[in-house]
């Protein structure tokens, strides 16, 4: 328990992850709210794009946090020595991911609460009936693991904060662009589509959709994908975890 206080410590000191769990997924939504309100549409499969765009924002959440945020708190860390005090005192690599999960979990859950109160007061968002709830909270672990677990192996493999941020940043631009996150899948064509396949954050938000919604579609290859991004990726940063 102190452990993971004095980590969540440690990530309340970085003002950029911090301002990233919050502040872009709300300015996300504000962003798509104005621009086009609420109203049934036939191309978001007539429903109203805040209601679309609340499991996409929940998703923006986590890849924040779990790869931006995670990644630069691990390398962070490393470069000002913390984990050889902790080498020292016993802590083992997987007890280090398991920690830095179990918090940004904790973040991106009240950031995720924070984001729908608002949706809900401001917007009038529907929620999703209570069997559709459980199943979305779920798939919404499943995908966080997914994103985590890139931040980790990020963070493993880059020197320092700066690095790991340039790095981190690049994913996850990319995880937006052709995630569904900037352009929702259903308008994509060509090169966009066939690329967007391989991209994790896709399965992720295509499930989140389809539980939260009941648009877009949710197939065995994006539950497998997830879980397999999540044992490879953690698996490789505790095989290669560095102290120092």
């Amino acid at each position: 328990m102190k452990y993971f206080l004095l980590e969540f410590k440690l990530f309340a000191r970085i003002p950029f992850a911090f301002l990233f769990s919050l502040a872009f997924p709300l300015l996300l939504l504000f962003i798509f709210a104005s621009a086009y309100g609420n109203k049934p549409t036939a191309q978001l499969g007539n429903i109203g794009t805040v209601n679309y765009y609340i499991p996409v924002t929940f998703a923006a959440t986590a890849i924040a946090n779990g790869i931006i945020a995670t990644s630069v708190a691990l390398a962070g860390n490393r470069s000002r020595k913390i984990y050889i005090r902790y080498k020292l005192i016993g802590f083992s690599p997987l007890l280090i991911m398991f920690t830095q999960i179990l918090v940004y979990f904790c973040v991106t859950f009240l950031s995720s609460l924070l984001i729908l109160a608002i949706a809900k007061m401001i917007y009038g968002v529907s929620i999703p009936d209570f069997g559709h709830l459980m199943l979305f909270s779920l798939f919404y672990l499943m995908g966080f693991l997914s994103m985590i677990s890139i931040g980790l192996l990020l963070g493993t493999f880059s020197n320092d904060e700066r690095s790991a941020l340039s790095v981190s940043l690049i994913v996850f631009f990319l995880f937006d662009l052709l995630g569904g996150i900037l352009i929702p899948v259903e308008k994509m064509q060509g090169v966009m589509t066939t690329l967007s396949h391989w991209i994790p954050a896709k399965s992720f938000i295509q499930g989140l959709n389809y539980y939260w919604n009941g648009t877009s579609q949710v197939t065995q290859f994006d539950v497998y994908y997830l879980l397999a991004v999540f044992i490879v990726c953690t698996g490789v940063a505790s095989l290669k975890f560095r102290w120092k």
